[in-house]
């Protein structure tokens, strides 16, 4: 049973890793396009907001990549916890799940396309707004 318990920790701990690296994209991604925004709006070159939405598109990749990997390993999670306790070998292997939890299906999760499509939008209504 201590197997069990201790393989399972380690892919918790995997878990909480891919989270808080998908927030903390999060959190880059707000400060970067609020500061390229802050440049913008005191620049009259309508350039400068499309240069504001570099970082959204990059950070919203990266986000998604991490939210991908969490829910691999959130499958793994739950195999690994439905396995007799005398088949526990420590794998972490998440290959297996890549086709089931790919990148393109978590750029379009309900809450990806929230946070990023309104920065895109917050975007668009300053550069039509300042234009």
């Amino acid at each position: 049973m201590a197997n069990l318990e201790k393989h399972l920790e380690f892919i918790l701990s995997a878990i909480s890793r891919m989270a808080q690296n998908s927030f903390l994209a999060r959190g880059w991604c707000i400060t970067l396009t609020t500061a390229l925004l802050a440049v913008a709006s005191n620049t009259d070159i309508k350039v400068a907001y499309a240069l504001a939405g570099v970082p959204i598109i990059v950070f919203w990749v990266v986000d998604a990549y991490y939210l991908s990997l969490e829910r691999r390993y959130r499958l793994l999670y739950e195999q690994i916890r439905m396995k007799p306790v005398d088949e526990i070998n420590y794998a972490m292997d998440i290959r297996p799940f890549a086709r089931e939890q790919s990148i393109f299906s978590a750029l379009f999760s309900p809450l990806i396309i929230f946070i990023y499509g309104s920065l895109i939008s917050l975007i668009g209504f300053l550069f039509f707004v300042q234009g």
